[in-house]
């Protein structure tokens, strides 16, 4: 037999050994159950990546996919019926008819034992299993986010908040960040809450009924109106806010540009130049609006070496 007849006959051995685990209705649920989970989780994971997005609406919309995830545990069937749907191929039936045999102790003091065959068996050690995994790894991601949200939560209700929670939810923030602000953020925001109410409308969350702050806006809006000088803490606070990485995807991506960046050919780049090269790639999306014209000229009048006469 040939180099590639071999192959071949690799490639249908493997085709065939695909097909077969196709067939077994165990390996058809989960493919029905993943894409039910997986599919959300990717929408989940582009929304949570926008650049102006901030660390409370992130951790609501991760509240909101624990919730569907729990919500799972009473799909069992229908994750089964579609997985019957699949097609003709697939088996109707469990492949794992192993018994296994449970025993519950009651308050009374005395046990009963049962039986676990079939569906019953792969629902407790496999569809719930993975449901409770992954509940619980969301919710550590989840308590993560809200440690840092109750730390900065009163800057997007300052229009609503009580002096007294006002000042003790202040002194927190300087205590966690006393290295960039100082007390004199209170005096600040005092002066700073009547002038929010002046311009509530155009700073809060139109589509957030509780009328929150939006932090981003309000950044911007001390920038423009040039009150930085005016309001030094509370701007450093707002922008230490707005920039807390939510995901470190783009920590991941930029690390990749840099492998593109610096290859074989370029071994013996300088470290101006690769940070200069990496940071092209990594903000190539803004570099494409910019126009560069001007740069250019000025570029060829320094080095044009033709005299004038």
């Amino acid at each position: 037999m040939s180099e590639d007849e071999s192959q071949k006959a690799d490639v249908r051995q493997e085709a065939r050994s695909l097909a077969k685990k196709l067939t077994v209705f165990e390996n058809a649920f989960m493919i029905v159950f993943w894409y039910s989970i997986l599919s959300r989780f990717d929408i989940v994971s582009k929304y949570i990546q926008k650049v102006e997005l901030d660390l409370c609406a992130a951790n609501d919309m991760l509240v909101s996919l624990i919730g569907f995830v729990q919500n799972l545990r009473d799909d069992f069937s229908k994750f089964e019926k579609e997985a019957e749907n699949l097609g003709d191929f697939v088996v109707k039936e469990y492949a794992d008819k192993i018994k296994r045999k449970i025993t519950k102790k009651l308050p009374d003091g005395t046990t009963v034992n049962e039986e676990l065959t079939g569906a019953n068996k792969f629902k407790v050690d496999t569809f719930y299993t993975i449901i409770d995994k992954l509940t619980v790894e969301l919710k550590k991601r989840s308590e993560a986010y809200s440690n840092v949200v109750g730390i900065f939560d009163f800057l997007m209700k300052l229009h609503v908040m009580e002096d007294n929670f006002l000042e003790s939810k202040t002194k927190r923030l300087v205590e966690i960040y006393g290295c960039d602000l100082i007390e004199d953020i209170l005096i600040e925001i005092k002066q700073f809450v009547p002038l929010v109410k002046m311009h509530i409308d155009s700073l809060s969350n139109q589509a957030d009924a509780a009328g929150t702050l939006n932090p981003l806006k309000i950044l911007n809006w001390i920038v423009k109106g040039d009150m930085i000088d005016v309001f030094p803490n509370l701007y450093v606070a707002y922008r230490i806010y707005v920039t807390i990485p939510i995901a470190n995807c783009e920590a991941e991506r930029s690390f990749s540009a840099l492998k593109r960046v610096k290859d074989v050919f370029r071994a013996n780049m300088s470290d101006d130049r690769l940070s200069a090269l990496a940071r092209l790639k990594i903000e190539s999306q803004l570099f494409r609006t910019i126009d560069f014209n001007d740069l250019i000229e000025n570029f060829v009048a320094e080095k044009c070496r033709k005299k004038i006469f």
